[in-house]
């Protein structure tokens, strides 16, 4: 979209919404012929047992393509199950782990816990508030809810012992310049979860698949497998819908926690989205695209600003650690009519569509580079061209973004 200076926004998270980026007809028309299927032949759009033999047959053709894709066996991708909401996901992720816990010969008598990373963010919500080790995240008002343990990194390995439930990590700190976990910790984790029977689930909701030979990111780190994947960006066009991937060792307890019937029929339409998307990868052979490229292009353009002090690249998924607050880097990014999220108090974090053009990345690489032009014009006092300048400009929408 353009404004009255004919600038177009460059929304650099638009990753997060699709492999291109862009709003899909094949997901439109996929969620059209749900519409149809489920208003036309359910009794007022009501559940019925034709849904739920729907939704098991879905997460069978899911967990199938996903193993295609990924190259894993039935052991690490067993099925696939849909939520409606990240908040959907947790809760069930929670009952399930507790459940296979409880169900294990040695299971400790003592209160069960379940552990996650100090600083991680697993969205809003409850449950999703209090698994978030940030204290941003836990608001007054806001309900406790018993047995989440915030350990940092170094610790988690040796934090899990026959009390543990559940371990909830994800391979990328957004909050924290999007820096990649050591590959020692997920190896050291996975081994104690094996050790005392926790399940390890791995949070990649805000983390689209990765490309350059890799889905998963951490597939990228080392070579471990979890007991649940929950996934969502890049794969739902930005409805806020989960996809679980679970291993045969959890398999039996997700399938056995207790669905509201109400939600079943939403539950098959996000189902048809994950399927068309990873329909689309698949045919596509989206896994081997090259990411290194426009990492390597964007560090070239930015190798002359002082105020960058690094970048923290995996694939697509990129954070800008520099000596500018995040706020004002973002507030003159508005002005550019560039998007960016905030990743800590001094980086931004950029998620830019797996399929891109050499135009759109360049274009995008140059609005970056015109962001931290304009910075360094505001610090030296120096006036800013008309089209910086225009501190006007309207905010875009998410879903009015274009790259």
């Amino acid at each position: 979209m353009s404004d009255s200076v004919h600038l177009e926004w460059i929304d650099a998270t638009a990753g997060r919404f699709s492999a291109n980026g862009r709003v899909c007809p094949e997901l439109g028309e996929t969620i059209s012929r749900w519409s149809q299927s489920h208003f036309l032949t359910s009794s007022a759009g009501r559940s019925t047992s034709s849904d739920v033999t729907e939704l098991h047959q879905a997460g069978q053709r899911v967990a199938e393509l996903l193993r295609q894709i990924t190259g894993h066996d039935e052991t690490t991708i067993s099925q696939c199950h849909f939520a409606t909401t990240g908040e959907q996901a947790l809760q069930e992720m929670l009952v399930a782990a507790r459940e296979s816990k409880l169900a294990q010969a040695n299971a400790s008598s003592e209160p069960l816990k379940c552990l996650s990373v100090v600083g991680s963010d697993h969205g809003g919500g409850v449950i999703g508030r209090m698994a978030s080790g940030r204290a941003d995240r836990h608001a007054p008002g806001w309900p406790l809810v018993a047995g989440f343990d915030h350990v940092p990194w170094r610790d988690m390995a040796r934090r899990i012992d026959g009390n543990t439930a559940m371990v909830l990590i994800s391979p990328i700190d957004w909050h924290e310049m999007a820096v990649r976990a050591e590959a020692e910790y997920l190896t050291a984790i996975r081994a104690a979860c094996d050790e005392h029977g926790a399940a390890l689930v791995i949070d990649h909701r805000q983390l689209a698949p990765m490309g350059g030979g890799f889905f998963w990111v951490q597939d990228s780190m080392t070579e471990i497998s979890a007991d649940a994947v929950m996934m969502s960006a890049g794969l739902c066009g930005g409805i806020d819908s989960v996809v679980v991937v679970s291993s045969s060792s959890l398999v039996d307890a997700i399938s056995d926690v207790p669905v509201d019937q109400s939600s079943i029929a939403g539950r098959v339409m996000v189902a048809c989205i994950i399927e068309e998307s990873l329909k689309g990868w698949l045919s596509g052979d989206l896994l081997v695209i090259d990411t290194e490229d426009f990492a390597v292009n964007l560090a070239s353009r930015l190798s002359g600003y002082e105020s960058i002090r690094d970048l923290h690249v995996t694939g697509r998924i990129i954070g800008i650690e520099m000596d500018v607050p995040a706020e004002d880097w973002i507030a003159v990014a508005q002005r550019c009519h560039l998007k960016v999220n905030p990743a800590g108090e001094f980086a931004v974090g950029l998620q830019p569509p797996l399929i891109i053009s050499e135009t759109e990345a360049s274009d995008l690489i140059d609005r970056i580079g015109t962001v931290f032009d304009a910075i360094s014009a505001i610090e030296t006092d120096q006036e800013l061209p008309e089209e910086q300048a225009d501190s006007k400009a309207p905010l875009i929408e998410d879903t009015e973004a274009e790259t």
